[in-house]
């Protein structure tokens, strides 16, 4: 099975997509909504905790609009964030005053509006966004990397019934050369919470 996920991550993942290697102490993310005056949601690792078991992760990620990306930089300077590099992907990382490390990623196009009008607040009491599954996985579907799609294979395992069709008509529509993927990757989860229903997901054969 891991051999699947080396393989989508060969052909999906863009070099130097990873956060920043720096250990940092991971807090509460309830200060973001009082540093952005433009839409946001939280992704990434903190993110998955509310679509699967929680995993040890110690930065935190949060998606803007590209077209908001410059304010989004001005408002966490205004916050007292230090600057520390841009992302090879669109975005920057930086070092908020009590020491946590944020990576703010900036996409562009319809979806992006769409999916941070729709992010919503964590049922946990968060006053921070939380993306929706289905598009925190054509998130990390695009990223490509080994993580992000064992994070895709393990919340599809613990997704409902609607919320998989909901993700798979998304990806269809957004992503459609992940379309095959996101289904093996569905079928891994299912494997792995043990639900009924799950096949072998198909074999990739090299040539």
């Amino acid at each position: 099975m891991s051999s699947i996920l080396i393989d989508i991550a060969r052909r999906r993942q863009r070099p130097g997509s990873g956060s920043i290697l720096a250990i940092t102490p991971s807090k509460p993310a309830e200060m973001f909504h009082e540093i952005f005056s433009v839409p946001y949601a939280l992704i990434g690792g903190q993110a998955t905790k509310f679509y699967m078991p929680e995993r040890t992760t110690l930065d935190w990620d949060v998606l803007v609009d590209a077209n908001d990306l410059e304010q989004a930089r001005s408002d966490v300077e205004n916050g007292g964030a230090v600057a520390m590099r841009p992302l090879t992907i669109d975005g920057f990382t930086c070092r908020l005053n009590n020491a946590v490390t944020l990576d703010v990623i900036a996409e562009s196009g319809a979806w992006v509006v769409e999916a941070l009008t729709a992010a919503r607040c964590a049922a946990s009491g968060s006053q921070d966004p939380v993306l929706a599954l289905r598009w925190l996985v054509l998130l990390k579907l695009n990223a490509g990397r080994v993580q992000d799609l064992a994070d895709v294979s393990r919340m599809m395992g613990c997704a409902s019934d609607q919320d998989i069709e909901a993700t798979q008509a998304v990806i269809s529509q957004w992503l459609a050369d992940a379309s095959e993927d996101l289904d093996a990757l569905i079928q891994l989860g299912k494997l792995e919470s043990g639900r009924r229903g799950a096949t072998v997901p198909y074999p990739r054969t090299t040539t």
